[in-house]
């Protein structure tokens, strides 16, 4: 019988000491260690690594399915030519039968690489996300997708880091949604422990069909225990959305964001709203620590 272990929280570790509001291309994924997808060796190994793999500097072409648990991704290229079997993932740590739930052993982790979606037409990528699933990501680049960071048929057990990541440059085709990041499920664990985080990311959801730049709907179960913190929103839709739809919410915090609207406006709520709402603003480069005008959910 398989032993589910939780993903432990993990410590949050500054990105070169940066803010969402800082990060560009150049500070972000590949590009700090001196390496892009270019300059790395061409992966040959399955697109379903075993438990316990470790992926490093390497250039893979395909979608990549981490379901077996227990994997890292480092330093390294995703760019693949065709997209997953399940909601055309990139990057997935879900697991597909009859139906798909989220991977039983967990302990995935993404860091310091580039997930790119610019090898496949916007009408092949448009409904795509370029991580689908439960992991910890950090300081990794996403750009060319439909969507980015999608933590939805998160389980149980896991928590979900996001931290340092950049992502933008989204496409769209037909009636397609885009979001830089979504929250679409995140239930109590039985100890109510269970955490999902957004730290100092840069969330850009400009151009094409854009929901928002951070969408958090319990679209199929209820989602709890979410932090955002020093994360830079910015782009079409709204930038940051919270609302009801099929179930409900709590525990939902927000602190020391910044939001660049260019759309609808920076912020949406429905339902019960926010446990904490602290130190958000409008983004003004010419201010100390880029603090603009103070917004109110």
């Amino acid at each position: 019988m398989l032993t589910r272990t939780p993903t432990p929280t993990p410590t949050p570790t500054p990105t070169e000491g940066l803010r969402g509001w800082q990060l560009t291309s150049a500070n972000t994924g590949l590009a700090p260690h001196g390496l892009s997808c270019a300059s790395l060796p061409a992966y040959t190994g399955s697109l379903k690594p075993a438990r316990g793999a470790v992926l490093s500097n390497v250039r893979v072409t395909g979608p990549l399915d981490l379901s077996n648990g227990d994997i890292t991704v480092e330093k390294s290229c995703i760019r693949p030519t065709t997209t997953g079997y399940h909601n055309k993932f990139l990057v997935t740590t879900t697991v597909c039968a009859a139906s798909c739930s989220a991977t039983q052993v967990g302990n995935v982790v993404i860091r310091d690489s580039e997930i790119d979606g610019s090898a496949m037409a916007a009408s092949e990528i448009a409904t795509s996300c370029a991580f689908l699933g439960v992991a910890t990501l950090q300081r990794n680049y996403m750009h060319d997708t439909g969507s980015g960071i999608c933590f939805f048929e998160t389980g149980t057990v896991h928590n979900a880091l996001a931290q340092g990541n950049y992502v933008t440059r989204m496409r769209s085709a037909g009636d397609s949604h885009n979001e830089a990041a979504t929250i679409r499920d995140f239930r109590k664990n039985a100890t109510d422990t269970r955490s999902v985080k957004f730290i100092d990311n840069r969330l850009d959801a400009s151009g094409g069909n854009t929901t928002g730049g951070l969408f958090i709907q319990p679209t199929w179960v209820a989602i709890y225990n979410a932090t955002l913190t020093g994360n830079y929103f910015e782009g079409e839709g709204y930038n940051l959305y919270l609302e009801t739809s099929g179930d409900t919410y709590g525990n939902v915090r927000a602190t020391n964001n910044r939001f660049r609207s260019t759309g609808w406006g920076p912020v949406a709520t429905s339902g019960p709203g926010w446990a904490e709402w602290r130190d958000n603003y409008m983004y003004d480069a010419t201010r100390t620590d880029s603090r603009g005008a103070l917004i109110t959910p």
